[in-house]
């Protein structure tokens, strides 16, 4: 039986065998210290110092005894001879890289040339290896991770069958332009309701095997390095492997599904294998670069799946020995005190668990014992992160039943969108059983890119070469079961060369491709695919190269790729979730971009408008019956301009307003100056009357308009202030009646900003707000629900136990990963709106709902869609 899954639509080379590059050295010479300077004697006045750079104010008065000291060191320094400057010709210090460090240029991806060599003794490290423990050298037998000798393989065999999976996935890496697609026309056919539940049961056996491997993994772990696991942590992976269902799912296993596989199954589970570890082989490749990084995790990655493949062909006879072995193990160890790591892994925190993996390595003593548990952390460093890849894409792809709906009703959106200013990002994600997370670090939107890039590379080579012929416009399937995708990707240089881009994108009227799937086979192309664009997958990735870099050697280079600007919108749905997930109270994420909800040229037009005339209604869906919108590149320049030569203090923003005051300066000097020359020039013309009166009438009035003009924009402007042609705002109602921005606007860029000023605020509604202190900057002015959504704050309305509430989706600027999931039982706080359905009315404007917003924790059963009323203010 072959084990070769197609998972591209060339074949791998024969024999491709090279190193990859090195990163580029630039050898730079580092100048010594300068040579000290001839000084001649100074006057009295002008005393410098040797280098020139001393400042005036700590520069000492001249007095005879300085000078005759300082006469004579300048001869001194003349007789003596000058030693040959040693450090400009230091070998080692000229070898020195200023660059070291640097990410990675993109076009490495292209030059990249696996070594196959390299990854076959990376995933054989438990061979034979060299420690050194003063000044001793030791023989030492590592254990084998992911072994297969207890499932009675020959190690001929399994050495024979790794060593073409590394090869199979040597070719992933090495021609980056093959677009990756999953290939099974003999179970996977139609993509149906029938076809669905035969996905949905693959899943199930793939995360058998998964749980399997852990088990091992984890068992191996405790047997030689205890300090690294616990008995309590393999007992419950125990459990899970006895039950067959991953310990956190929701679901219950198919009853069509056999303790078996036959056949067909069989080569098709082994195609989902292929398929997942070229999409994790071609992503690693794409997200980091190094060849410790590299040809590690495609080890791991390429073990694992022989593991896979063997343990399916007789899952309930694999699961006995592994259980057998395990518990013999548990029965002989220590009791473990990892307790926090246990908790952790329980949660799903892959960043705390290996970070609690390097403390523990990192107080090993050298000895023998240590370098097997050196080892062992080597191993699990890399298999908790694949672990954690692997785990993450079969529950997002398997039919877990946690939203309530069929198995083919759903919807799968992501979006990379512009938060606040200066076109700062944050990604969005909502999965396949409708739960929401998001991630605006910079790092992580870099992993994201490389993922958003391989699917779309693959849904341009469906386009273009499709399975099978469909129709225009495609028909559905027997059952009227039909499945889509709409994309919009631009990169870099295209985002740049668009001047209408941003004009098209918040219009809606941007183009969008779109595809009707009629073959399973390209249902599960995409769905994988699309999963690797979450931001919990992307996060992972991003801490797992992280925890690499660091806990390598010092030669052991990991180095991210350098980031670039890209636009991202992908949907994947069926007609049956859009035929029953219409609402009027919430939208779908792809329905908020649609409507122009995280549009930021929102603000300004609605900044146009009357606070009176603020009452909105949900824009028309449909991009052609939009009104024509004009660019707003112009104007968001011209504000952002003016908003970053703001001065941001503490407790204050300063404004500088020279226009303003020099207006009412020259106001002032007319009416002075005018009084004068009345004075003198009228004279005693007007009889009875004397005209230096009415010079003096016109100073008061010059007086009263500086006082008012001072009084009237903010509660207190000291004159030295007033002089020096600025203004210090103590509240956001003050920074509009200076400057005219809208505060919605102002909100937004302070939100914006807060990560990297020093600005702390205060009440009435600075709720949202992260650093508060009484004597901050006074938020006297509430966010409305647009505001709210451009700052990368998206409020998502829940079900609770006392009706509906509104819950927090914090992306703002520097969020790791934030997640909003249907039972909703974390203790952590949220900004949230309790019970919603008591909405309170401003009487002013009966229009607007007012929400009070608070941090808090809540607890929800089900997470509904994005709230969309726009005519809601959070106080």
């Amino acid at each position: 039986m072959s084990t070769d899954g197609i998972t591209s639509t060339e074949k791998p080379p024969l024999a491709t065998e090279s190193q990859l590059p090195e990163p580029p050295q630039v050898n730079i010479g580092l100048n010594g210290a300068q040579k000290a300077k001839k000084v001649p004697l100074q006057n009295a006045n002008t005393i410098s110092s040797v280098d020139g750079n001393t400042p005036t104010m700590l520069r000492r008065q001249s007095t005879l005894p300085a000078a005759g000291t300082r006469a004579k060191t300048f001869f001194s320094n003349q007789m003596r001879r000058k030693r040959k400057d040693r450090t400009s010709s230091d070998p080692v210090m000229s070898a020195v890289n200023e660059n070291e460090g640097a990410p990675a240029s993109r076009d490495k991806i292209r030059q990249t040339k696996p070594d196959k060599n390299a990854i076959m003794e990376a995933a054989n490290a438990h061979i034979t290896a060299k420690a050194s423990a003063e000044g001793q050298i030791l023989d030492v037998i590592f254990p084998e991770f992911d072994d297969l000798h207890p499932y009675s393989v020959p190690e001929s065999s399994a050495s024979e069958m790794l060593r073409r999976e590394v090869s199979r996935l040597a070719a992933i890496i090495e021609y980056p332009d093959v677009a990756l697609r999953f290939g099974n026309q003999d179970l996977l056919t139609e993509g149906s309701e029938n076809g669905y539940t035969k996905l949905s049961a693959l899943f199930t056996w793939l995360r058998k095997a998964m749980a399997i491997c852990s088990l091992d993994n984890t068992a191996i772990a405790l047997a030689y390095c205890p300090k690294l696991t616990s008995k309590r942590k393999v007992q419950g992976k125990m459990r899970t492997v006895q039950s067959g269902i991953p310990r956190g799912a929701d679901f219950d296993l198919n009853p069509e599904v056999s303790e078996d596989l036959n056949k067909k199954e069989l080569e098709a589970c082994y195609c989902l294998l292929d398929f997942l570890s070229a999409v994790l082989v071609r992503l690693t490749a794409h997200s980091g670069y190094g060849d410790y990084w590299l040809n590690n995790l495609v080890g791991v990655i390429a073990k694992w799946t022989v593991k896979a493949k063997v343990l399916l062909i007789d899952m309930r006879t694999n699961s006995s020995i592994s259980l057998r072995l395990a518990e013999t193990i548990v029965d002989g160890a220590p009791d473990g005190n990892s307790l926090k790591t246990e908790r952790v892994e329980e949660e799903g925190g892959c960043d705390e668990v290996q970070a609690s993996l390097v403390e523990k390595a990192g107080s090993l003593k050298l000895n023998e014992d240590s370098a097997v548990s050196k080892h062992c952390f080597h191993q699990l460093k890399f298999r908790t992160g694949t672990d954690h890849f692997l785990r993450y894409q079969l529950s997002c792809s398997h039919h877990m039943n946690r939203s309530g709906l069929p198995v083919t009703s759903y919807e799968v959106c992501a979006v990379v969108y512009e938060t606040g200013f200066e076109g700062f990002k944050a990604l969005l994600f909502q999965d396949r059983d409708y739960e929401f997370s998001a991630t605006s670090e910079l790092s992580s939107l870099n992993v994201s890119h490389a993922a958003f890039g391989i699917l779309n590379q693959s849904l341009l080579d469906i386009r273009r070469e499709p399975r099978m012929p469909m129709t225009v416009p495609p028909s559905a399937t027997a059952d009227g079961l039909q499945t889509e995708i709409e994309w919009n990707y631009l990169e870099e240089e295209k985002c740049q060369s668009s001047k209408a881009s941003e004009l098209e994108k918040d219009s809606g009227a941007s183009h969008k491709n779109r595809l009707v799937f009629s073959h399973m086979e390209d249902i599960v192309t995409v769905m994988i695919l699309l999963t690797t664009t979450s931001p919990v997958m992307v996060a992972t990735f991003n801490q797992v190269r992280d925890i690499v870099a660091i806990s390598g050697d010092i030669e052991d280079v990991v180095l991210p790729y350098a980031d670039s600007k890209f636009d991202a919108f992908f949907r994947m749905w069926t007609n049956k979730f859009v035929d029953t997930s219409t609402r009027r109270d919430v939208l779908r994420l792809s329905q908020a971009v649609d409507s122009d909800l995280f549009s930021r040229n929102a603000l300004i037009t609605n900044s146009e408008r009357k606070s009176t005339n603020s009452v909105q209604t949900l824009p028309n869906t449909e991009p052609a019956l939009r009104p024509q919108k004009k660019d707003f590149t112009r104007d968001w320049k011209i504000i952002t301009d003016e908003m970053n030569d703001w001065i941001v203090e503490e407790d204050s923003i300063i404004v500088n307003c020279g226009t303003y005051v020099w207006t009412v300066i020259a106001t002032a000097t007319i009416l002075v100056v005018g009084g004068l020359v009345i004075g003198f020039t009228v004279g005693s013309r007007i009889r009875g009357v004397d005209p230096f009166n009415i010079t003096t009438y016109a100073w008061v009035l010059a007086a009263f308009i500086v006082l008012v003009s001072k009084s009237t924009k903010v509660e207190n402007w000291t004159w030295r202030d007033f002089l020096l042609r600025r203004v210090r705002c103590r509240s956001v109602s003050e920074l509009k009646g200076i400057t005219g921005i809208n505060e919605q606007l102002i909100l937004a860029k302070l939100l914006h900003d807060e990560e990297r000023t020093i600005l702390t605020t205060r009440g009435p509604y600075n709720a949202v707000f992260k650093r508060k202190s009484e004597a901050g900057l006074s938020i006297d002015c509430p966010l409305n629900t647009r505001t709210m959504l451009i700052s990368g704050l998206t409020m998502l309305k829940v079900m609770t136990a006392q009706g509906h509430a509104l819950v927090c989706l914090d992306s703002r600027r520097g969020t790791g990963l934030v997640l909003v999931e249907h039972r909703g039982l974390s203790r952590r706080d949220y900004l949230i709106c309790e019970d919603i359905t008591r909405r309170m009315h401003n009487p002013k404007y009966p229009g607007l709902i007012r929400l009070q917003l608070k941090s808090s924790k809540l607890f929800w059963k089900k997470v509904q869609g994005v709230y969309n009323d726009l005519d809601t203010v959070f106080v």
